[in-house]
């Protein structure tokens, strides 16, 4: 599970940091196959819609308390804003769980406040 989630905007460039918990433990638990950041011009952000995406591997996280992912900032034509929001998957599972998105422009610092609602789709693989 991400916990606190924080955006930054700057330089041409999408950072994202957060804290990630362990909710099931014990001979249940899964370890995490990766964290991603995606970017994307609508509020559908996932793999699939995402403009700009950068995944952090498991076995590469240091720390559950500091984690960090950078992306450029994708050229976006015909609107002032863009929407970012971090996705977990573990292994063995078919689908990542993810935060709520949050809604930004380019030039500002940090990411809009604007309470938003959660989104997830659910897909089948073959």
């Amino acid at each position: 599970m991400v916990r606190t989630p924080a955006f930054l905007v700057g330089s041409g460039k999408v950072t994202a940091s957060c804290k990630l918990e362990q909710i099931i433990t014990g001979a249940s638990a899964k370890a995490i196959e990766r964290v991603t950041l995606y970017v994307s011009k609508t509020q559908f952000v996932d793999s699939r819609t995402s403009l700009a995406s950068v995944d952090l591997k498991g076995a590469d996280i240091k720390d559950l308390n500091a984690v960090s992912l950078t992306s450029d900032f994708p050229a976006i034509v015909g609107q002032r804003y863009a929407y970012a929001r971090i996705g977990v998957k573990s292994v063995e599972s078919r689908i990542c769980s993810f935060r709520p998105y949050k809604r930004f422009t380019p030039n500002a610092r940090t990411l809009s406040s604007r309470a938003t609602r959660f989104s997830c789709f659910i897909t089948r693989w073959p």
